[in-house]
């Protein structure tokens, strides 16, 4: 199976099928087939609405929070730190691109460097 066919055969057949019978039922009784339509595509926004609910539930039972105390900060060593490269593709935006370096903090230490490529600028900020 390939990423260029979308629908199968039977797919396309069956989604057919299912619009030829939906449009007969509107010629034939159109107030009942919007009815059913209408609790169709509201029983499918309510199963949407309860799947991201319960998703959302399940997620926050995990509590990945770690209390970092001052002591532990200054009890780091800078040169021991990874170094971290942010890229940041933007497109006819190089005044935004020059500011990035101004907002880090004072304390941390680092390097913009901007490049060019097919799509537009691309911004790397490394800790130096």
């Amino acid at each position: 199976m390939s990423a260029r066919t979308v629908l199968s055969r039977g797919q396309q057949v069956s989604g057919a099928t299912a619009v030829l019978v939906f449009v007969l039922c509107l010629v034939l009784a159109p107030r009942t087939t919007a009815a059913i339509g209408t609790a169709v595509l509201s029983l499918g926004f309510l199963a949407g609405v309860v799947f991201n609910f319960w998703v959302s539930m399940v997620g926050a039972r995990f509590d990945l929070v770690e209390q970092v105390s001052a002591a532990d900060i200054e009890a780091l060593d800078e040169s021991t730190l990874p170094t971290y490269t942010v890229l940041v593709p933007v497109f006819r935006e190089a005044n935004s691109v020059h500011n990035l370096g101004a907002s880090a903090p004072p304390t941390v230490a680092h390097e913009v460097s901007i490049s060019r490529t097919v799509s537009g600028l691309i911004c790397e900020i490394k800790r130096s």
